[in-house]
């Protein structure tokens, strides 16, 4: 069975935290920043660096936020031998890491030439960023300077207390993105 290729964004991938697996029969997989596990992604962007090797083939590609090397190996539906920097390609892979450097090992690589595929990603990814439960607790706190009390983030994402608490519990412990000056207020951190 093939996993679901997930469209991310370049930044949630170079910005992911990359888990190998015990089992060999568990994939490896990539913790985004918003904490979806991925091990198949779907992505866009723009060549910007290539290199051609006797095994294998490597661009880089960026989305105006990130940029994430794209590696093929061996026979891949559209090879890439039509790309060159400057085209803007649409990439589904398997999520790698080697020597810390996390990647996409390509199976499928298609170019783009219609410029509204960028923007038509651009609104699935803020999409599906506003669906994101940590994103809309995250949201919230970000958007106000001063600080919010815990009954606002309730209010405002619509999500069930208990889940709140979890997701307040990993943005202050897990990443330190968030601090409590005093019980029940939460601020951003910086």
């Amino acid at each position: 069975m093939r996993l679901i290729a997930y469209k991310v964004s370049l930044e949630d991938i170079s910005n992911g935290e990359y888990v190998r697996t015990e089992s060999q029969w568990d994939p490896n997989y990539l913790i985004t920043p918003t904490g979806r596990k991925v091990s198949r992604v779907r992505v866009l962007g723009t060549v910007v660096d290539m290199h051609d090797d006797e095994d294998f083939r490597r661009f880089t590609i960026d989305d105006g936020e990130a940029e994430v090397d794209i590696v093929i190996f061996g026979d891949v539906d559209g090879d890439g031998r039509d790309i060159e920097i400057g085209t803007v390609v649409d990439v589904i892979g398997r999520v790698k890491e080697s020597e810390g450097n996390i990647y996409i090992s390509a199976e499928i690589i298609k170019r783009i030439d219609d410029p509204n595929w960028e923007i038509l990603r651009e609104a699935e990814l803020l999409f599906l960023d506003e669906n994101d439960p940590k994103k809309k607790v995250l949201n919230i706190i970000l958007k106000n300077e001063d600080g919010v009390e815990y009954q606002e983030i309730v209010a405002g994402t619509g999500l069930p207390e208990d889940e709140v608490d979890e997701i307040l519990n990993m943005l202050l412990v897990d990443e330190g993105k968030i601090y409590e000056p005093r019980p029940g207020f939460f601020k951003k951190v910086g």
